[in-house]
């Protein structure tokens, strides 16, 4: 499991920023893809194996979706556990 280090509060614009940048690109490649490409293409997933394409899109965006709300959380001293 990787555990990040901790970022300091000037870090933390640029990495969102870097995060959102990369998030649009992967995007605007994603949407240029025929369903058949989505569906055709294999990629190694660390934990669960081979995936489609699709899949892993999904799976990234659920995982990205997840922790995103665990650093809301945390900011708003709501959080339950530690990231």
């Amino acid at each position: 499991m990787v555990k990040p280090g901790r970022v300091s509060h000037a870090q933390r614009d640029v990495l969102l920023k870097k995060h959102s940048e990369a998030t649009e690109i992967l995007c605007r490649r994603l949407e240029r893809l025929k369903d058949d490409d989505l569906e055709g293409f294999l990629v190694k997933h660390p934990a669960i194996g081979r995936v489609t394409l699709r899949e892993m899109a999904l799976l990234t965006q659920l995982h990205t979706e997840h922790h995103t709300g665990l650093l809301k959380a945390k900011l708003s001293g709501t959080a339950a556990e530690e990231l």
